[in-house]
This record gives C-alpha cells, structure tokens and sequence, in this order.
C-alpha cells in the first residue's frame, strides 16, 4: 500500500470572504485530487489557493500538484477529453477531467497543465470572483450550462445497440448534463435520476 501525504496551503487572501459557485469550485477540488490519487503514482499531493488580482479582476487560483510520473507531450492535447485514461490500473471511465474542464468553463475560468516526465504534474486552475452573491452566481451559472459550456454533438445518433443503457446517479446539475452529454456521444441510451432511492427502484426494473 502507497503512502501518499497532501499538504494543504491557503493563502491569507483566500481566507478572506469571496462570492463563488461553492458547489463547482469543490467538485474541482476533488477531482483534480482524486485524479492525481489515482494516476500520479507519486507520494506526495499539495493543493494551494489563492485570491489574486490582475487588470483590477480577483481571481481565485487552485493548483493541484503531485510529483508523480508526470505526463508525456503527446497525451497533453487529450488529457481533458471525456473517456481519456493513461493508465488502466484503476478503476474510472477517464470523466473526472473532463468534469473539471467544462466546470472552469461554466465558471468562465481557465485551467493550464504542467507536466515533465519523472518529475510530476501541475493543474492551475483560474477562476474570476464576483461581488455578486452566491445565489445570483448560481442563477448565472445554470444559464450558462445550458448553453455553449455543455458541448453538444453535431451528428444526429443512429439508434443504439440493444444493452448499452446508462443509469446515472448524480444531483448535481451541472455533472448531469456532462455525463449524460459525453455517454450520448457514444451511442449509449441514458437515464439520469437524482437520489439513490428511486435510481435503486429503478434498476430494479432490469434495464441494466
């Protein structure tokens, strides 16, 4: 079993108050954790937050750095898209990025990867603040997931094969709309349920 420590660093203007969509910047977090738990194969994680400010715009930063394997120049230009894997060691279906990605996207934010072979991988992710509130972000934010952020296909799907049913269990709308999005692309018929309760009723009814 592989000993892996986090270090954790907050900034001392992070700690101050900020207006932000809660619920996305830690599902952020958590996978960009997540993946480096996973993939990294190193010992050591440090998450750092920070609020800066650039041409009179606060923006909070979030890296994620591992000092793992790294990752090699040909797999950068897909390391965010849906269904990508590095390693098969894992269990995943290779969402969790991809995830990230379209959530800075909601958010208006960008992120950037730094990665060297042996040495380990960086993500830095930035996100604007707002004075707003959080619940007129939140407003703002639905909004935008139903438009441009949610990639759509531009083909028209050819029916599925029999058996390749989806059942989604997430309540989160914004992942909703991503997985059922990216299983779409790939021909799958999907049902998305928002509480374990009825997705159990559910799956019961022997579709899966």
């Amino acid at each position: 079993l592989q000993k892996i420590t986090l270090f954790y660093e907050l900034s001392h203007a992070a700690q101050e108050t900020i207006h932000a969509d809660r619920g996305k910047i830690l599902q952020i977090i958590y996978n960009l954790i997540n993946n480096a738990l996973k993939y990294s194969e190193g010992t050591r994680i440090q998450l750092s937050i920070d609020v800066q400010s650039e041409h009179h715009l606060r923006q909070l930063i979030i890296t994620v750095r591992d000092d793992g394997c790294g990752i090699c120049e040909k797999n950068k230009n897909t390391i965010f898209d849906q269904f990508t894997q590095l390693s098969h060691k894992n269990d995943g279906v290779g969402l969790g990025l991809s995830i990230v990605k379209k959530l800075i996207e909601v958010l208006e934010g960008e992120i950037t990867l730094t990665s060297q072979l042996g040495q380990g991988t960086s993500f830095a992710c930035k996100i604007p603040l707002s004075e707003k509130s959080e619940d007129e972000i939140l407003s703002n934010n639905k909004d935008l997931e139903t438009n441009a952020a949610i990639e759509t296909s531009d083909r028209e799907l050819s029916d599925p094969p029999i058996n390749r049913q989806v059942l989604v269990v997430e309540d989160d709308p914004t992942t909703q709309l991503i997985l059922e999005n990216a299983f779409k692309k790939q021909n799958f018929l999907t049902t998305v349920i928002d509480n374990a309760e009825d997705a159990i009723a559910h799956y019961r009814q022997g579709i899966y």
